[in-house]
C-alpha cells in the first residue's frame, strides 16, 4: 500500500510541475520524508493488527517467540536478496545521474530500488518458508 501510494503521490507531484526549478530536490526530499514516516506508522499498525488477528485465529494468549536455525537462515537470505536488489537499483540510479538524467529521476530510481529490494526480500522469505531451503 505504501509503495503504491508513494508512486502515485510522487507521480502527481511531478505532473503538477513541483519537481521543476531550483528547489525540486528539496520538495522531493520533503515528500519522501513524509512517505517514510507514513510507511513506518503503517507497518507498526499492520504488525499490531496482524498480532491481534493471529491471537484470535490461533486462540493463543501468549504466542511463542522462539526462533530456530531455519528461521535465522531464511531471514539471512531475505536480507541478502534485499541488499543485492537495493544495491543494483542504487547503482542504476547513480548511472542515470552520470548520464545526465534529471536529479529527481535518479533519486526516484534509487527510492524505487529500496522499495523493490524490500519487496524482493519478503518474497524470497515467503518462497523459502513455503518450499524449504
Amino acid at each position: 500500500f505504501v509503495i503504491g501510494y508513494s508512486a502515485f503521490h510522487l507521480q502527481g507531484m511531478a505532473a503538477d510541475g513541483l519537481f521543476a526549478g531550483p528547489d525540486a530536490v528539496i520538495r522531493w526530499a520533503r515528500a519522501v520524508v513524509w512517505l517514510i514516516g507514513a510507511g513506518i506508522v503503517f507497518m507498526v499498525l499492520m504488525a499490531i493488527l496482524m498480532a491481534i488477528a493471529t491471537a484470535i485465529i490461533t486462540r493463543e494468549q501468549d504466542p511463542s517467540g522462539l526462533v530456530d536455525e531455519r528461521d535465522r537462515m531464511i531471514r539471512g537470505w531475505g536480507m541478502r536478496v534485499t541488499m543485492v536488489t537495493s544495491s543494483v537499483g542504487f547503482l542504476i540510479g547513480v548511472g542515470a545521474l552520470a548520464l545526465e538524467w534529471p536529479v529527481v529521476a535518479g533519486l526516484n530510481i534509487m527510492l524505487a530500488s529500496f522499495y523493490f529490494g524490500a519487496l524482493a526480500g519478503d518474497i524470497a522469505k515467503l518462497v523459502l518458508y513455503r518450499f524449504g531451503t
